[in-house]
């Protein structure tokens, strides 16, 4: 510990030594010196000296910058100088020109006085001409020899084309007769009954035209020889314009069928198809199965025929079975019995046509009483509103108008005439037959297709109508007409149809029972005036609500009593503080939290 003390010393010695020998030659530098002795002198000095050197560079930069002025001005007189140089010359050059035009136009004068002396003008002017019409025809005849050439090439190129064209043709011809050949197959199967009356129409006529040609006559089973053949309905029997008529009505009839069939089976796979009928066909046996219906592969076209083998010897194609079933179905229609149509009078006019006239009657009074509740809505804007409830057109020709329909549904049966029971009985017969369609083609249950037909809220449309101001007549409230009004007349036209309806549907109510009614942020956009004819609405219909708002408190003179509750939420805190308010028609109130657990 001493030694290092002494070394300790010994260095601070040493280093007292050097700085007093650094002041020593300090003091022997400026010896001489008068000034900048001190430190701060030093300093000024120092800056002072920056200063200079920064005053020499600008000076410096002025000088070079000086120096290319001096060069450029230079520069720019040797320019200026041989700038004047040239345009000497050129003023030189223009006389020269100048003068040597006068002498040519004077030459040029002269020439001419010859020229018309001597009567060369003309001859000059005519050899002019010719050179012109020459170089014309001489381009005339180049443009001809070069559409020559052209259309030489587009005559070889189009026969090479009608070559390829009439191979084409040929192609098409036979895959046409093909085609001709399968659809005459496909129509003699009768399996549609539009192609097979179309098949005999077709039959027909080419029998007539046979007859006047004297040719014979033709049948269904000619036809389809023909078209097996020759490719076309009679082409056995026809002359060639007769052919090509029926090919082309052939061919327009194949097109339609392509049409009408394209959106039911494009995209689809043959394999589902054939899936889908023979789940028919099976669900379609066990309904016919003293007709013995069986499948069967025809070996010449690989597609599956229907077939009634009730008499194995004879089997029946099922176009043979339609028209039988159909003869039977007409022979059941004709033994609908006195007794049937007294079923439908007593279903239709007394039961369910009864109560769906007691409906009606009832909607049509829900129906004024909202007119009546909208009608006493005084709006400061003026705005009043009304609901129609209007019949809907019939869907098709066939059917009794639905104007009509209720009509007679409001009259007293016994005051109907015959023919108003038949039009009522066949509109309903419609009905049902098409609920039964329905559910057989859905497999659903027959109750809710019956329900869905004669509901008779599908006969109506409702349709909001409106006034404003000092309009004489009421128009429906469209999106369009809606849209140009102020937000407090938008929430009006809500709001005053759906209390009303909301009345009418609890008018069905006991008397006793609540009407309750919930509004979140209740008459927004409402203006004061319009929000007190609310409050009255609700009033006099007797509701009772709950509502929310950020600024409707519902103190107005048409409420007698409310109970008010003022959610306050400071800062976003996880619980609120309720602020319990009574208006009682007149003022409103605070409640203290002892009285309002006192009340509840």
């Amino acid at each position: 510990m001493l030694a290092q003390e002494e070394r300790a010393t010994a260095r601070y010695k040493e280093k007292a030594a050097q700085w007093r020998e650094l002041q020593r030659q300090l003091h022997e530098l400026t010896a001489g010196w008068t000034r900048l002795k001190r430190e701060r002198d030093l300093a000024e000095a120092a800056e002072a000296a920056r200063d200079y050197e920064a005053q020499l560079s600008e000076l410096h930069a002025l000088w070079r910058q000086y120096r290319d002025a001096q060069r450029l001005w230079q520069r720019l007189a040797e320019e200026l100088t041989a700038a004047e140089q040239d345009t000497e010359d050129e003023e030189l050059l223009e006389d020269e020109l100048d003068e040597r035009r006068r002498d040519q136009r004077t030459q040029v004068e002269t020439l001419r006085r010859m020229i018309e002396e001597l009567g060369l003008a003309d001859i000059a002017r005519r050899l002019e001409e010719l050179r012109r019409e020459q170089s014309e025809i001489a381009a005339l005849l180049k443009r001809l020899e070069s559409d020559w050439n052209a259309a030489s090439e587009r005559a070889a190129s189009a026969q090479g084309q009608l070559t390829v064209y009439r191979e084409q043709a040929e192609s098409k011809l036979a895959e046409l007769n093909a085609a001709s050949e399968r659809l005459a197959a496909e129509l003699a199967l009768g399996l549609v009954d539009e192609w097979r009356e179309r098949l005999e129409e077709t039959a027909g006529s080419t029998a007539a035209k046979a007859g006047q040609t004297g040719t014979g006559a033709a049948n269904v089973g000619t036809l389809g020889a023909g078209l097996a053949s020759g490719g076309t309905p009679g082409a056995a029997d026809s002359s060639g314009a007769d052919k090509d008529a029926e090919t082309r009505a052939l061919i327009a009839y194949a097109e339609q069928i392509r049409e009408r069939y394209m959106s039911v089976f494009e995209g689809r796979i043959a394999e589902n198809i054939t899936n889908r009928m023979l789940e028919q066909f099976n669900s379609a046996r066990m309904l016919l199965t003293e007709y013995v219906m069986e499948t069967v592969t025809d070996e010449r076209t690989g597609r599956l025929l229907l077939l009634s083998m009730r008499n194995p010897q004879q089997p029946l194609p099922p176009r043979v079975l339609l028209d039988e079933l159909a003869e039977q179905e007409a022979e059941q229609s004709a033994l609908l019995s006195e007794k049937d149509r007294e079923l439908y009078e007593e279903i239709i006019l007394r039961s369910v046509g009864k109560a769906i006239r007691q409906r009606i009657h009832r909607a049509e009074q829900w129906v004024r009483e909202m007119n009546r509740l909208m009608g006493e809505r005084d709006t400061s804007s003026g705005l009043r509103l009304r609901l129609d409830w209007e019949a809907r057109r019939p869907g098709g020709d066939e059917q009794l108008d639905v104007l009509d329909l209720v009509e007679l549904l409001k009259r007293d049966s016994h005051r109907l005439r015959d023919d108003e029971i038949d039009a009522m009985i066949a509109y309903f017969r419609a009905q049902i037959t098409e609920a039964k369609q329905s559910a057989q083609e859905e497999q659903g249950s027959l109750r809710l297709h019956l329900y869905r037909v004669l509901d008779y809220r599908n006969w109506f449309r409702f349709e909001l109508k409106y006034r404003k101001g000092e309009q004489t007549g009421y128009r429906p409230l469209t999106d369009a007409r809606f849209n140009v009004l102020s937000g407090g007349e938008k929430a009006m036209a809500m709001y005053i149809p759906l209390f009303a309806a909301t009345w009418s549907r609890y008018s069905d109510a006991r008397p006793d029972a609540p009407r309750l009614i919930s509004l979140d942020e209740a008459f927004a956009g409402v203006d004061e005036e319009n929000m007190r004819d609310m409050f009255k609405l609700l009033t006099d219909m007797g509701f009772d609500y709950m509502m929310t708002s950020q600024v409707l408190w519902g103190c107005f003179d048409t409420v007698p009593q409310l109970a008010i509750y003022e959610i306050h939420r400071p800062k976003d805190v996880d619980f609120v503080t309720l602020f319990r308010y009574r208006w009682n028609g007149r003022r409103k109130e605070y409640v203290e939290a002892a009285q309002a657990e006192q009340a509840t």
